[in-house]
């Protein structure tokens, strides 16, 4: 049986990982996750139960944004963007158009430019249809986000509501972005310690 718990993930977007509504979320979960501890307890299932707590990143919070969209645009190009946070993709509508892309995105500080077919392997991009002709990475904290009118307002009030922005994607050598597995039950050696998994 697998349950997917939504957690804290929008609330640390949209406020930060270190917001207090952050916390109010984690111990919501906590309650969540001691009742069905009680309950397998209240059953005697652990001779035949094995329970995994997973999740799948981390969160880290940047406040330098890179508005690629917005330089796509100005280079004239017909040029699809996709991806947001740490990782952007780059559908070119003309092939030939890469060199003159790549040329305007070198200008650009904290960014890192890949091509489709030079992309370092530990990415695990090898998904053809939406992998982009041009890949840009970056490191928190920048941040790849259109500014748009209600990201300048959301900028403007936070500040006053103690927000920030939190994103996910870099690099997993930051350790902002571990993520955690813990185990118990039949099968799992109480005490026992994986070594880092990527």
């Amino acid at each position: 049986i697998m349950s997917y718990w939504r957690g804290t993930g929008d609330v640390a977007h949209d406020k930060g990982p270190n917001h207090a509504d952050v916390a109010t979320g984690m111990h919501e979960q906590d309650a969540q996750w001691d009742r069905l501890l009680k309950a397998l307890d209240d059953r005697d299932l652990w001779g035949t139960t094995t329970l995994l707590l997973v999740s799948d990143h981390g969160m880290v919070e940047v406040d330098q944004i890179i508005d690629i969209d917005a330089i796509v645009k100005e280079s004239g190009l017909d040029v699809i963007s996709t991806g947001r946070g740490a990782v952007n993709h780059l559908f070119l509508k003309d092939p030939g158009d890469e060199p003159k892309l790549s040329s305007i995105l070198s200008n650009i500080p904290n960014i890192n430019i890949y091509t489709k077919d030079a992309l370092p392997k530990n990415f695990h991009f090898d998904y053809p249809s939406r992998t982009g002709d041009i890949i840009l990475t970056t490191e928190a904290p920048n941040v790849f986000i259109p500014n748009t009118l209600l990201l300048k307002a959301q900028k403007l009030l936070a500040p006053l509501v103690n927000w920030k922005i939190g994103a996910h994607g870099y690099s997993p050598e930051n350790p902002k972005m571990h993520s955690i597995f813990f185990g118990l039950g039949r099968g799992v050696n109480p005490g026992s310690k994986l070594e880092s998994v990527h």
